[in-house]
């Protein structure tokens, strides 16, 4: 099966797409995508592994979050589109911390999108 998702993805996960429970996922999630209204864009599924290469992946940080509306969901967890929030989730998230005495950087989070 060819996925659309990032080369040095693709030559870890290939056996699996191979698979036919990945077969068998794949066609149960394009039937929810042509009969509900799912999010992200199928598009953007593999959003993750675009945005850093297996060999440059430290840690993985697996989550979800509730979308809404359209536009919302760009396919990293605890993440929204800038236009939807003026304090994103993994801010708000951070907020709730204990006061540590140190500074969090502006960084992507990266992670997987478990269905």
């Amino acid at each position: 099966m060819n996925v659309a998702i990032a080369e040095s993805w693709k030559a870890i996960l290939q056996p699996e797409f191979e698979k036919p429970y990945f077969e068998a996922l794949t066609t149960f999630v394009k039937a929810e995508y042509g009969s509900k209204t799912v999010y992200p864009p199928g598009k953007l599924i593999f959003n993750a592994f675009d945005k850093c290469s297996f060999q440059d992946l430290k840690v993985v940080i697996i989550g979800q979050d509730p979308y809404h509306g359209p536009g919302q969901a760009n396919g990293l967890s605890f993440s929204v589109n800038v236009a939807f929030s003026s304090k994103t989730p993994c801010e708000a998230h951070l907020s709730k911390l204990p006061d540590v005495g140190m500074a969090w950087s502006k960084s992507v989070w990266i992670s997987l999108k478990i269905f």
